[in-house]
């Protein structure tokens, strides 16, 4: 037979127990946000540099072509001239 005094003991633990179980689960669940919030930033910054680096060939590309596109209107203007 459970007297008063045993059962606030038992509730007592039981209620340290869940104290530190919920304890455990919120810094856990901050620790877990922490690292999220750091591989989405590892992430974004990747993304910048591979968006950076797109935007940088696709200006090189653009640059070559519209020196081939001068050199053979050069070229046209000077077999016109050639022709003529």
């Amino acid at each position: 037979v459970s007297t008063p005094s045993d059962l606030h003991h038992k509730m007592s633990k039981k209620i340290a127990q869940l104290t530190k179980v919920i304890y455990h689960l919120n810094t856990k669940g901050e620790d877990h946000d922490a690292q999220l919030a750091a591989l989405q930033q590892a992430y974004e910054a990747e993304i910048d540099s591979i968006v950076q680096d797109a935007a940088n060939r696709i200006e090189k590309h653009r640059a070559a072509a519209a020196r081939a596109h001068a050199r053979e209107a050069d070229r046209r203007e000077l077999a016109q001239a050639h022709a003529a």
